[in-house]
């Protein structure tokens, strides 16, 4: 670090190859100490122009080589050594500073995504369209849906505005979250353990049931439904959707045939219709919308789920401080009752997660269920 020639400060040799050793471990010049441009007539102590100083002109420019040689051929000329100890406090302050300057500069190029948020005061949401959780207007861009009140509540009870900042595919979900495109997934992603070694869940809002979905014909033969788990019988999925990681643990054996993660819930239901598939996994909600549709085509194996898996929040890994006020605010709207009253907006297709003192007596599956 080459310190400044301010005033009648004067600098040692030992002092100036301290700070060049300082330059070479990465620091640099705290700008404010600077004079990029001399003063009329000004002229340091041992007679040197303040414009020879080749001072830099910010903090960020590293001392360079020409510079470092000048400084040391100057003092090896004028012999600069009757430094008082004034000189020398004020060199190891100079020396101490930038690591200051370079620990803010550090720091500001980090920015985590909790100081982003409390920043703009906004709440960056990436979302999966998926009807009744995420339902997106094609012609305003609106975003309704369960996931649209609960994370305006969200918002309300931490003074954050959300936006809804992109939509995504359950293929490509975790990488775009990843990559910074947005803060938060805000989608009713469902919590995997593949999924949990790439991202952290909050605790779960409510469970989504997930059944089992096969032509009417073929309702007696799976009555056991472990009979699914033959090559003989294919599954069809989303990929990357929770329902092709359950159908992987749970149905090993079968053939797996995923979609592309933009394809239409519908389709597989289709493609079961038609013989090209025998089995689904699905949520209640999507049956639903099917089955107005084209009623009958299809039937639920048994109205009891096969699984229930909770959904949440989502945040990239690393994002504590973003997780933990998240994770409580989430808490509190459940203990509150608020996540039970946006549940029976939507006809309960979604089992929302209370405290004992609200919890009904024993699981009741969906109405359009039973």
């Amino acid at each position: 670090m080459f310190v400044p020639f301010t005033g009648t400060t004067r600098l040692t040799k030992k002092g100036a190859s301290t700070a060049i050793a300082g330059r070479k471990a990465g620091f640099f010049f705290p700008k404010h100490l600077c004079k990029s441009e001399p003063e009329k007539g000004k002229r340091t102590g041992r007679g040197v122009p303040v414009s020879d100083m080749n001072c830099p002109q910010s903090v960020e420019t590293p001392l360079k080589e020409h510079q470092e040689r000048e400084i040391l051929q100057y003092l090896q000329k004028h012999n600069n050594s009757g430094s008082d100890m004034k000189q020398a406090v004020l060199v190891v302050l100079l020396c101490l500073w930038p690591l200051a300057a370079i620990a803010a500069k550090d720091a500001g190029e980090k920015e985590t995504v909790y100081e982003r948020v409390m920043r703009t005061g906004t709440i960056r949401c990436g979302y999966v369209s998926y009807p009744p959780y995420v339902i997106k207007n094609i012609n305003t861009g609106a975003i309704t849906g369960i996931w649209a009140d609960l994370m305006e509540e969200v918002g309300n009870q931490l003074s954050l505005g959300i936006e809804w900042t992109e939509e995504v595919g359950t293929g490509d979900q975790l990488v775009a979250l990843q990559s910074g495109r947005f803060d938060a997934l805000c989608t009713g992603t469902l919590s995997v353990p593949a999924r949990a070694r790439a991202v952290n869940f909050t605790q779960p809002f409510y469970y989504d049931p997930l059944y089992v979905v096969v032509r009417p014909e073929d309702v007696e033969r799976f009555k056991d439904v472990t009979k699914l788990n033959s090559p003989d019988y294919t599954m069809m999925v989303l990929e990357g959707e929770a329902a092709h990681y359950i159908a992987l643990d749970r149905f090993p054996n079968a053939r797996i045939v995923t979609q592309p993660s933009l394809t239409d819930p519908g389709q597989r239901f289709l493609d079961i219709v038609h013989g090209k598939g025998d089995a689904s996994l699905v949520g209640m909600s999507n049956f639903h919308i099917f089955d107005t549709h084209n009623p009958g085509a299809l039937a639920i194996l048994d109205a009891q789920p096969l699984t229930a898996s909770k959904a949440g929040i989502v945040v990239a890994k690393g994002e504590f401080d973003l997780w933990k006020m998240l994770d409580t605010t989430v808490g509190f709207l459940n203990d509150t009752g608020f996540t039970k009253s946006v549940a029976d907006k939507y006809d309960n297709v979604i089992v929302p997660v209370l405290p004992p003192a609200l919890k009904p007596a024993g699981f009741q599956p969906p109405p359009s269920a039973r």
